[in-house]
């Protein structure tokens, strides 16, 4: 097994490029409020592909209602462990320091625990990461966060308004 890469499986903002290459390169994303410090190794990931999810997405904040540094005040995506569904992701290809350093940048707070959801042809692990508890609703996701992860679904499975509404209205926390 290759343990210089690893597939980052993403299904929140970070299925969108611009956004995800932030994490990598350093800079703001689109419709972010802050800026990401990037990895120590800038190199591009140059794969990505689709990946479904075995598992319920729901979009939550922490109890205590504050602001996030990124999107402001809104929830954010995470899967439910518990709750067997389907999300729709984009695994990136990169390297394994620079997965730590993206879940460094993710805030080891909020998405505590890693998942693998298996290994590609090669043996490389495909992990995500997500809360060890599930986070109570408190806020909808604001709407860059909202705007990000659609450009990231269009981007990766060309789906166009009435799917992509479909899609969101499935997910706990959104019409809430």
């Amino acid at each position: 097994m290759n343990k210089d890469f690893v597939w980052y499986a993403a299904y929140g903002s970070n299925l969108c490029f611009q956004r995800f290459i932030c994490y990598i390169k350093g800079g703001r994303p689109f419709f972010g409020e802050s800026e990401n410090t990037g990895c120590a190794d800038r190199e591009i990931p140059n794969e990505n592909r689709q990946i479904e999810i075995p598992f319920s997405m729901y979009f939550a904040s922490k109890n205590d209602g504050l602001k996030s540094i990124m999107w402001g005040r809104g929830g954010v995506a995470f899967l439910d462990k518990k709750n067997r569904g389907l999300t729709y992701g984009r695994m990136w290809k990169i390297k394994q320091n620079q997965y730590e350093e993206i879940r460094k940048q993710e805030s080891l707070s909020l998405y505590d625990e890693e998942i693998i959801l298996g290994y590609d042809l090669n043996r490389l692990p495909i992990k995500t990461i997500t809360s060890s508890s599930k986070i109570e609703f408190t806020l909808k996701p604001s709407s860059g966060y909202l705007m990000t992860m659609t450009r990231g679904l269009c981007q990766t499975y060309g789906w166009s308004g009435q799917i992509l509404r479909r899609y969101f209205e499935n997910i706990e926390g959104y019409k809430n």
